[in-house]
């Protein structure tokens, strides 16, 4: 059983329905006190002169005793009849006006009862019991006069009798209204405890269970807004989550990548330290003139050579990279045939391969044209395959497939060999990322690739299939 809680709503609501009640019981007494004398002698007048006036039109057409006490009857007074001279004709109760002649007499000459001014009523002391009665006199149009009296001793019983039986009743309606109150109350506020306990799980981020709405009203109305504010923050929780989890993701890429360019400069300050020094120890050889002979001297030339082409291309990729990601390259597009440049691009690398006894996958017969920069699209061809080349298995398989798709053109390289993993197919086409450094390179093909799809507004993207690696290049 749930705790009675002294601050809750079923509590305040009881609290205030018997404040609301006293006073209410309060001012009743207070008007029964105050005003039921009141309203009792002007009842009792209104009823007399409806009573006499009735009188009046019946008089002389039916037997006066028998009219005197139908109108007993209807007012509940004692009646009487006089003559013109004040001389009592008949009477209608138990109980006799005790009037004299000469005091009827005087009442009708003080207040000047007439045929134009009919009628009497005063409140009047009676003799014999010291009872206040109230009294009404009637002149008849014949002259005769009609004299109604009636006690007003019940007043005050009555009026202590109503007293008492209200604060009885009160008592029990009092009692039967907290408990119909207290029921009530709770049906009104399960719905506000039901929303107080959805609201506490909202502020610890739980917004899974909903509240149910029944009615139409203002509690109803709040129910809904409730829902749709936890579906509008569930929402806008979940977006912000998602948020976080991306940025989380990219701060990972930064220093990833921030880990890659450290590497990456080393490397660089590696490779071009080798070649120098190896160009400067042969390039000293032939100033000291060590070679003895012609061959030795080609020998040393041919080191120098390559050491330097190598340094050379390091530095063009470098160039050509932060060219394509400044924002300010323009391209310069053409049609051309794109098989020629694939073509161009196996015999250029056929050093790559040669001993490695690859099956390439080549249809040179269907051909396609593009409209794109002819320079930068050979560059892409090259470092695809390129990279292709260097990554495939001895007598693996490379697979080249071109088509057309509406108003692009979609090239894929493909594989086989050591597969790549979901971390190295997101991190693929980020500069300075290489995903072993045993084959020679600098980790900014792929790069380079990405650049120059993007300067086509293309796309690439790089995944795993049937034992591919696939790099495909949307232009």
């Amino acid at each position: 059983m749930k705790k009675f809680k002294l601050n809750s709503i079923r509590f305040k609501i009881l609290i205030v329905f018997s404040v609301v009640f006293l006073l209410l019981l309060i001012l009743l007494l207070s008007l029964n006190k105050v005003f039921f004398t009141q309203f009792y002698i002007d009842s009792n007048h209104q009823n007399m002169q409806r009573a006499a006036a009735l009188y009046a039109q019946r008089y002389g057409s039916i037997n006066n005793q028998q009219l005197l006490d139908e109108t007993r009857r209807e007012t509940g007074a004692d009646l009487s009849l006089w003559n013109s001279e004040f001389l009592p004709i008949r009477q209608g109760g138990m109980a006799r006006p005790n009037l004299s002649p000469e005091k009827v007499r005087s009442l009708l000459k003080e207040a000047a009862v007439n045929a134009g001014n009919p009628e009497y009523f005063d409140i009047i002391q009676n003799p014999i019991d010291d009872n206040q009665r109230l009294l009404y006199i009637h002149v008849l149009k014949n002259g005769d006069i009609l004299v109604m009296t009636k006690a007003m001793g019940i007043l005050d019983e009555a009026n202590n009798m109503f007293s008492a039986f209200m604060l009885r009743a009160s008592a029990a309606v009092y009692v039967i209204g907290c408990v119909l109150i207290f029921i009530v109350s709770g049906f009104f506020s399960r719905p506000v405890v039901r929303m107080g306990n959805i609201t506490r799980k909202m502020a610890n981020l739980d917004f899974d269970e909903k509240l149910k709405v029944k009615s139409n009203d203002e509690v109803g109305e709040l129910m809904t807004s409730i829902n749709l504010m936890a579906d509008e923050l569930s929402g806008t929780i979940g977006h912000l989550n998602d948020v976080n989890r991306k940025l989380e993701r990219e701060l990972s890429k930064e220093k990833s990548l921030e880990k890659m360019r450290r590497r990456f400069v080393s490397d660089v300050s590696h490779e071009l330290k080798n070649p120098i020094s190896v160009i400067l120890g042969y390039a000293d050889g032939l100033v000291r003139h060590m070679p003895k002979t012609e061959k030795e001297r080609e020998e040393y030339c041919g080191i120098i050579a390559d050491e330097a082409k190598r340094m050379n291309q390091l530095v063009k990729d470098l160039l050509d990279l932060s060219a394509y990601e400044s924002g300010t390259f323009t391209i310069e597009k053409t049609q051309f045939d794109v098989n020629t440049l694939i073509e161009d691009a196996l015999e250029r690398l056929e050093h790559l391969y040669e001993n490695k006894k690859l099956h390439i996958e080549y249809d040179e017969e269907t051909r396609h044209e593009i409209y794109a920069d002819r320079l930068r699209s050979g560059q892409v061809i090259i470092n695809l395959l390129g990279n292709a080349f260097k990554y495939v298995n001895e007598n693996g398989i490379i697979r080249i497939c071109m088509e057309q798709q509406d108003k692009k053109f979609r090239l894929e390289i493909a594989n086989t060999g050591p597969l790549l993993g979901d971390k190295e197919l997101d991190l693929i086409w980020n500069s300075f990322y290489q995903v072993d450094t045993e084959n020679h390179g600098n980790g900014l093909g792929l790069a380079i690739v990405k650049s120059i799809a993007e300067l086509h507004k293309g796309s690439c993207r790089a995944y795993v299939q049937d034992g591919f690696n696939c790099f495909e290049v949307t232009w």
